[in-house]
């Protein structure tokens, strides 16, 4: 009977639908579902809007959120929009602001990008939201950044930011999803956020990403951020990779090099069809000793530069050179080492050349030797020469004193290309 009940229950729970994602209902301009707003400032805002609305023909709506349901805030603000029935007709911006997850969106109609480029956007979710915010001033960071938006929104495209306005870096039925206050957009294949790379760096990584994206298709991205926001590296690299959709939709052929001076975090994410080739073991063995070392005596220009160059040597075929170097080399004890020695020593005293063939399959054994000496008996003593990959991994700092800035680097006309990463790499362990 109790197996039968089992059963019974079992069949009860496939058969119940799945619980329908809640939205709240588009009831004015202002959706205020988390309560940031008193009465007297959502009506003032709601009188904007409706101004902005009659005298601009553009459409600005203000959401506050008290929880994205499980979703990310921007993805959940698309799903607003198709709930709602708000279909893209070149006048549409969305503010969004997710209070639980702590994260804010700003989202608009494609056309719109003369107005509302990624620098602006960008300025208000950083500069006037997100500083309110950290102060607990939610509803004046609300109010502020709408009347910024306003602002923008009723100015010559050429007064808002159009020549400075970095190529898209996600969009959904021609809905762009810039810069959020979490990450930054995908300007190029190298977006110094955290601005620890000098110009001459940044142009130069780029050529020779875009080269070699031109020959392979691979696409390869370095990103520097100013904070993982209390994410772990290996978690914020991953969002930021789907996010920007790195390598091709077919291929998933992307990689993404993040670096976290605040954190001092370094991570190698790959794309899965790139996983086999430039695989966990060998994106270990490139930020032990290609970037690190160099990170540590605060050379951001040099290890970045080398990690590139080495991620680049590995998917153009010099995988299996990479494999060996990044194989774990066999251990032997030191004093059963000279153990082994001595007994040798005594055996081959009384055994002459007969001993030499013994100790030679020791030393390959070993890895210490060649598997043939090629003349003589020394030659074959000489271990392989060195990889010039010296170093190991240890802590580091950034110089005492420095400060952050966003770099002002012009968009190379670059954008992901639907690809996606399942987790696969590596992180610097710091």
């Amino acid at each position: 009977m109790r197996k039968v009940l089992a059963i019974l229950a079992l069949l009860c729970a496939f058969a119940a639908p799945a619980a329908a994602v809640d939205y709240p209902q588009l009831d004015g301009r202002v959706i205020d579902e988390a309560r940031l707003l008193s009465d007297g400032a959502k009506r003032t805002l709601e009188n904007k809007l409706a101004n902005l609305e009659a005298h601009a023909s553009k459409q600005l709506i203000v959401v506050t959120l008290a929880s994205a349901r499980g979703m990310t805030v921007d993805d959940y603000g698309l799903a607003l929009r198709k709930q709602w029935g708000l279909e893209v007709n070149g006048k549409r911006v969305m503010l969004i602001v997710g209070s639980t997850e702590g994260r804010s969106v700003i989202q608009y109609d494609g056309s719109l990008k003369g107005y509302l480029g990624d620098g602006v956007t960008e300025r208000i979710l950083e500069q006037t939201m997100k500083s309110r915010f950290n102060l607990g001033d939610f509803p004046g960071g609300v109010v502020a950044s709408a009347n910024e938006l306003i602002a923008a929104l009723i100015r010559a495209p050429s007064e808002a930011g159009l020549a400075s306005a970095p190529v898209r870096l996600a969009q959904v039925d021609e809905v762009r999803v810039p810069a959020t206050a979490e990450y930054p957009a995908l300007s190029g294949r190298v977006v110094d956020d955290a601005g620890v790379l000098d110009a001459a760096t940044r142009e130069a990584l780029r050529a020779k990403l875009a080269a070699f994206e031109a020959k392979t298709t691979h696409q390869v991205v370095v990103a520097t951020v100013r904070s993982l926001n209390g994410n772990s590296v290996e978690e914020y690299a991953n969002r930021l990779f789907r996010r920007w959709q790195l390598g091709t939709r077919a291929k998933n052929n992307g990689v993404l090099l993040l670096h976290a001076p605040a954190e001092r975090k370094i991570r190698i994410e790959v794309g899965y069809g790139l996983e086999g080739i430039l695989t966990d073991a060998i994106t270990k063995y490139i930020i032990a000793n290609a970037i690190a070392p160099r990170f540590k005596a605060n050379d951001f220009n040099g290890g970045m530069t080398r990690g590139v160059d080495d991620i680049i040597k590995v998917l153009d075929g010099g995988a299996e050179e990479f494999k060996q170097r990044a194989a774990p080399k066999r251990e032997f004890p030191a004093d059963a080492f000279l153990l082994v020695i001595m007994a040798l020593i005594v055996v081959g005293s009384s055994m002459g050349g007969l001993i030499i063939g013994p100790i030679h399959a020791f030393f390959v054994w070993m890895g210490w030797a060649q598997k043939k000496p090629k003349s003589g008996f020394w030659h074959w003593m000489n271990s392989p020469s060195s990889s010039s990959h010296g170093g190991s991994s240890g802590s580091w700092s950034s110089s005492s004193g420095s400060s952050w800035s966003s770099s002002s680097s012009s968009s190379d006309s670059f954008s992901g290309g639907g690809g996606d990463s399942g987790g696969g790499g590596s992180s610097g362990d710091y």
